[in-house]
């Protein structure tokens, strides 16, 4: 029998492909563009994890954070994002983790990329909605 979907409204975006017993990270990057410098380069990261009821049970935010990225959860494990060092448009960049359970952001069930325009700052723009067992 095929898992019940839910229609949830996160951080005002209409999510359809919710399964139920799933937690679900909402990750988003602003991202200087490719004409930046190295020593001016900024990624600006959220990430925010909301449990399968729809409450958040973890919040992450960071400029330009070093290493593999753990975010503390209301729950007995953390969530990790790690290989993170090249982006562009690409919805498979990062490695996520949570207790056992390793995948590929291109696993993930919505990747949208906004390239640098006047409308968003001349910075790209990242997001990913990936569902996980928790």
């Amino acid at each position: 029998m095929a898992a019940a979907v839910q229609q949830i409204w996160l951080f005002s975006v209409l999510l359809t492909e919710w399964q139920d017993g799933k937690c679900q990270a909402h990750i988003h990057i602003d991202a200087s563009n490719s004409t930046a410098s190295a020593a001016t380069s900024t990624h600006k990261w959220a990430v925010d994890i909301i449990n399968h009821q729809g409450a958040q049970i973890g919040h992450w935010a960071a400029t330009n954070p070093a290493g593999t990225i753990k975010i503390p959860l209301k729950t007995e494990f953390e969530l990790w994002i790690g290989d993170r060092e090249r982006f562009g448009n690409s919805h498979d960049a990062l490695t996520l983790g949570y207790n056992t359970q390793r995948w590929n952001s291109k696993d993930c069930f919505k990747y949208t990329f906004k390239a640098a325009g006047i409308s968003n700052g001349l910075r790209d723009e990242h997001e990913w909605y990936c569902q996980f067992d928790c």
